[in-house]
């Protein structure tokens, strides 16, 4: 699972880039075979105006052919706070896709039952 950082209006130093790591592993390391990529953007939308204006978006690519990639944002009031809960959503999204794959392979393959 390879992790890229990217911002728009706000600097993301070593602290804040190790936080996004460290809760994408939380959120999505059970799942590190069957992702391919992840890429998160913080963006800070209001500048220095203030209010609930920080915003981190998540974009998931799997590994499995076909499949359309991920996307989770989350606007906060501060960029810790969205990151956290973008992670948490990212990985409840991508456990229900995986799940739903999965099912879709027990569909298509039936178990043969002896006679």
């Amino acid at each position: 699972m390879r992790i890229s950082v990217s911002s728009e209006n706000v600097k993301v130093n070593e602290k804040t880039h190790e936080h996004i790591q460290r809760c994408i592993y939380f959120a999505m390391g059970r799942f590190g075979t069957a992702i391919e990529r992840v890429e998160v953007r913080v963006a800070d939308i209001n500048g220095p105006r203030g209010g609930i204006d920080k915003r981190c978006q998540i974009i998931v690519k799997l590994f499995s052919q076909g499949s359309n990639p991920i996307v989770v944002s989350a606007t906060e009031d501060s960029l810790s706070a969205a990151i956290v809960y973008a992670s948490d959503r990212a990985g409840r999204t991508v456990s229900r896709a995986i799940e739903r794959r999965r099912q879709k392979r027990k569909k298509n393959y039936p178990i043969l039952q002896p006679e």
